[in-house]
């Protein structure tokens, strides 16, 4: 959040980026094009969110989200889908338009997620019933072997705790729009 949070609300106050944010997981490695295939896809769709890696949220009987980890993870298909969930690995484009109607409560982000800036970040896409977009090109994106032992995924992923941030947003903040 050190980044998005005060680009947002120079952006939210000027309108100074006519794109958006991208935001990319810094252990990656991206191939040449990564960026300008999202910025293209902007274009095509202006109001939604773009990622190169996009998971689908699964829902149990009683609305709350499956855990993450049974999630389906890094689909394949395109077009749009209220469970499309976009992860910094591979990039993803927030536009303006969207941003500057984002609620970036510094204290609930860090109250509710403050290791999951893609929860917060779909949260808020859904409260304002925009959608998110698996980029129209494909790519590849390969891991830093040496940067993944520290990784947050180990902890939010592997032990939880992005199940514990959902649990603690849905709890403070009422959830999110599912349709």
């Amino acid at each position: 959040y050190k980044k998005i949070v005060p680009l947002a609300e120079i952006i939210a106050a000027g309108d100074i980026c006519p794109v958006g944010v991208i935001i990319a997981d810094d252990d990656m490695n991206y191939p040449q094009g990564w960026l300008n295939s999202l910025i293209e896809d902007n274009v095509l769709y202006p109001a939604d969110v773009v990622a190169h890696r996009v998971h689908r949220i699964k829902y149990l009987s009683n609305g709350f989200p499956d855990d993450y980890m049974n999630w389906i993870h890094s689909i394949s298909e395109s077009g749009i889908d209220s469970g499309n969930f976009a992860t910094g690995c591979g990039g993803v484009l927030y536009p303006t338009v969207l941003l500057k109607r984002m609620n970036f409560n510094i204290n609930v982000i860090r109250d509710t997620c403050p290791d999951g800036d893609d929860i917060w970040l779909y949260a808020e896409t859904r409260k304002l019933n925009s959608v998110v977009r698996l980029a129209t090109k494909k790519i590849d994106i390969f891991e830093w072997s040496a940067a993944q032992s520290s990784a947050l995924w180990l902890e939010n992923c592997i032990q939880g705790r992005n199940n514990q941030q959902i649990k603690k947003y849905w709890e403070v903040c009422g959830g999110w729009n599912k349709r």
